[in-house]
């Protein structure tokens, strides 16, 4: 029988004409088990003529509901004269085109059957995905259509360039590359979005080769020569990093004189700041790190466990000393003319798999190559220290060497049994096990404080643990790396537990309040259960409450080992019950939703400020002792935002622009939410008469920046809490401002212009009693992702 596993095997195998149409009929078999198809379209493609064409023809007769994806092979694979023999077929394989939109598939189909019906479709796909092949692709097409105009249309919207800026440096066609130069010469459009458009240009061969004519011919805007000399560094391209080797000694490097192996070994680094550095010098066009990024050269999700410090610094100056095995470069050149490089993904006796610039897999026929040859040099770019400053390569490295193979960490089956408190010792008068939980109970007031201890010595641990306390206004805690005195009392840390104490640290018989904040405040639920997470991994201790991180904090002083103890404070009668204890050895370093990176920028800083980048950053910095700001500007309707944090306790202040007071009494701290983690933005849109907006803070608030765009409407005022980039709008900017000593700061794209206080800085002059950093002076940083 034909129709058996063994039967299936040779029509794989066979090339006989007559197998094309046993193959169809697998293929449209309702019995056909799902794992073989795959492996019998391929077969497919080793068939020709009209047996072929047949074949496929029966499958698209066929229905093709259930299994559209065969369908779509068979559409990709037949001839259009073969299609067009059967003109009862054109309807259903025409709907069955958007069912493979997003792919490269759909793409190819589109141009096959010239469906420019559908360019709204590939607009949406370089939308998004516009560094993947799908993406940069579709883009490819619509200009193949003709559809410049749409394209052109979607690159004049604010939310859109990026995506299409990027696409068209990694489509590297002719067309791409005339739309990125128009952009370069638009002195219309914002200094940010030429700067991508210029770097976008040196991603491909081709575009390189124009970005260089234009250097040689010093036709190129002086404001872009830094990047443009930068973005070719990053090219695959020998000839054009070479060129902006030579060139960029007309460059100052970035953020002053650069620094010898020495003194970036012992520079003190901020991992916080790495992944924003290895954004700016343009690392994740080549490398994938946690599933971003393109995957052109190695992954490096994993390379903090490959590599240390020195061997990454070494790698990153000085590529062209080691090449990974399976990275050394290829020069192709085909016999139409066309250069490719790459890395060979694959290779047969008639096919060559190439991985090309963008991560794009470029299958070639083996009789179009005219020749080959090896790269002596490495295709990562050198010169990476002229793109970022000396003290971002050391973040950058820093981040990197977190990124290491997760410890899956160790279950302790043996905690807590569920049952009973073997393992377990304290006054079995006061504890005992109900309903599963480790319950601690007084029936009428008790003097001293009792525990309960665990035999389980932690180190390296995460625990996590359900607690309910009743009443909520007596107190207990959670002991760890604790010492027993001898007579049941603890020497060590203290998770606290109770109404005005969840969530705080303290450290018992010792040092006393070591992290004593109100972070959980509102993520308590009083009288109910509220899981407890400790996580304490070397001297770093990290706290959280039904999912809110409450401590943060670096001990070097603190115990490093020793026990877990519960408590149930001394006083009135009262009942706490500790249930679902899981002890995790060892753990990853997760806590609340946050990574390891995430988690240590959460850490308080010692000495030298270790700042957050980005948003956190712009509401950190900022003036401060009643902020008086003037914007030259011309006559007309504007929208202004002011970005304002408080990190130490409420405070507010009249807020009043163009004469009118727009908020009275501001509380900077309830406005935020009530918390150190957020800051607040005003937002008030006017129309302006006398060409000068003026801003007065009438008191004790901080300004961190402000926001200047083209405006509708006039007099509404509006306040929100700010707890990322998306809570601010960035449409139609005309001016962005950061104020306090905060530099290069860009968000969402757009750069904002660094002022000092008492400066004027594009247009924008200040006046205030000084700037302050939210660090200084124990006030707590924002904690803004």
């Amino acid at each position: 029988d034909w129709n058996t596993p063994a039967g299936r095997d040779i029509i794989w195998r066979s090339r006989a004409p007559a197998a094309a149409g046993y193959l169809a009929r697998l293929l449209v078999s309702a019995d056909l088990p799902e794992s073989e198809a795959p492996r019998l379209v391929r077969a497919l493609d080793f068939h020709n003529g009209d047996a072929k064409q047949a074949a496929l023809v029966s499958i698209l007769a066929a229905s093709s509901e259930g299994r559209q994806w065969i369908f779509i092979e068979a559409y990709r694979r037949i001839d259009a004269a073969a299609l067009a023999a059967r003109p009862d077929l054109v309807e259903q394989v025409q709907a069955a085109i958007p069912y493979s939109k997003g792919t490269t598939i759909f793409v190819d189909l589109v141009a096959k059957y010239d469906r420019r019906d559908l360019s709204e479709d590939l607009l949406d796909m370089v939308r998004t995905d516009p560094v993947n092949p799908p993406g940069i692709r579709a883009l490819q097409q619509l200009l193949a259509f003709g559809e410049q105009q749409r394209v052109t249309a979607a690159l004049a919207k604010p939310d859109q360039s990026s995506n299409f800026i990027d696409a068209l440096g990694l489509a590297g066609g002719k067309d791409s590359i005339a739309l990125l130069r128009q952009i370069t010469e638009d002195l219309s459009r914002p200094m940010a979005v030429r700067i991508l458009a210029v770097a976008a240009m040196a991603k491909s061969p081709a575009g390189g080769s124009e970005l260089m004519g234009i250097i040689q011919a010093e036709t190129l805007s002086k404001d872009l020569l830094a990047p443009a000399l930068r973005g070719l560094l990053l090219s695959p391209a020998p000839a054009a990093r070479a060129f902006a080797e030579a060139k960029q000694k007309l460059l100052p490097p970035e953020g002053g004189e650069r620094w010898s192996l020495e003194k970036l070994l012992s520079a003190k680094a901020a991992p916080a700041r790495g992944k924003a550095a290895f954004t700016k010098a343009g690392c994740i066009a080549c490398h994938v790190v946690g599933g971003k990024g393109i995957q052109f050269g190695p992954e490096l999700s994993e390379i903090g466990s490959k590599l240390d410090r020195a061997n990454m610094l070494s790698a990153i100056l000085e590529p062209n000393q080691t090449i990974s095995l399976g990275y050394e470069g290829l020069t192709v050149e085909l016999r139409d003319g066309t250069q490719l490089i790459g890395f060979v993904s694959g290779e047969s006796e008639t096919t060559l798999s190439l991985r090309t610039i963008g991560g794009l897999q470029r299958d070639i026929e083996v009789s179009q190559i005219k020749t080959r040859k090896p790269m002596e040099i490495s295709l990562m770019p050198a010169g990476l220290d002229a793109a970022i400053s000396s003290q971002e390569l050391v973040d950058m490295v820093a981040w990197l060497g977190t990124l290491k193979i997760e410890p899956k960490g160790e279950l302790d089956e043996k905690f807590f049994d569920g049952e009973s408190l073997a393992g377990w010792s304290g006054n079995r008068k006061f504890w005992s096990v109900e309903d599963g939980a480790i319950t601690g109970k007084y029936k009428t007031p008790v003097v001293n404080s009792e525990y309960i201890w665990s035999n389980v010595l932690v180190r390296n641990f995460h625990l996590a643990v359900d607690v309910k306390l009743t009443p909520d206004d007596r107190n207990a805690g959670i002991q760890f790396r604790s010492k027993n005195n001898g007579h049941g009392h603890p020497y060590g840390y203290q998770a606290d537990v109770g109404a005005g104490f969840w969530g705080k640290l303290y450290h018992e018989a010792g040092r006393g309040k070591l992290d004593w904040n109100d972070n959980a405040n509102k993520a308590v639920k009083p009288n109910e259960w509220n899981r407890y997470e400790i996580l304490a991994v070397g001297d770093r201790i990290w706290t959280a409450i039904n999912g809110t991180l409450c401590v943060a904090i670096q001990d070097p002083a603190g115990e490093k080992s020793g026990h877990i103890a519960l408590q149930i404070h001394g006083g009135p009668a009262q009942t706490v019950r500790y249930r679902n204890p899981t002890l995790t050895h060892n753990p990853p370093i997760k806590l609340a939703g946050m990574d390891e990176v995430t988690l240590n920028a959460a850490l308080p800083s010692e000495g030298e400020d270790i700042r957050p980048g980005g948003l956190p950053e712009l509401l950190a910095a900022s003036l401060h002792g009643s902020p008086h700001v003037n914007i030259d500007a011309p006559n007309g309707t504007y929208t202004l935002q002011l970005l304002l944090y408080e990190g130490w306790r409420s405070r507010s202040a009249d807020i009043v622009i163009e004469g009118k007071t727009v908020r009275e009494k501001y509380d900077m701290f309830k406005e935020q939410g009530v918390n150190f983690r957020n800051g607040s933005l005003l937002r008030h849109t006017f129309t302006l008469t006398d060409s000068n907006i003026d801003i007065e803070i009438k008191g004790p608030l901080h300004l961190g920046g402000l926001i200047l765009s083209k405006g509708e409407g006039e007099g509404s005022t509006s306040t929100s809490i700010v707890k990322a980039a998306a809570d601010i709008d960035l449409r139609n900017v005309l001016k962005a401002i950061n104020f306090g000593d905060s530099v290069n700061l860009s968000i969402g794209g757009i750069e904002f212009a660094a002022a000092r206080v008492n400066a004027t800085i594009d247009g924008v002059s200040n006046s205030a009693a000084g700037d302050v950093y939210a660090g200084e002076h124990a006030q707590q940083l924002p904690r803004i992702e």
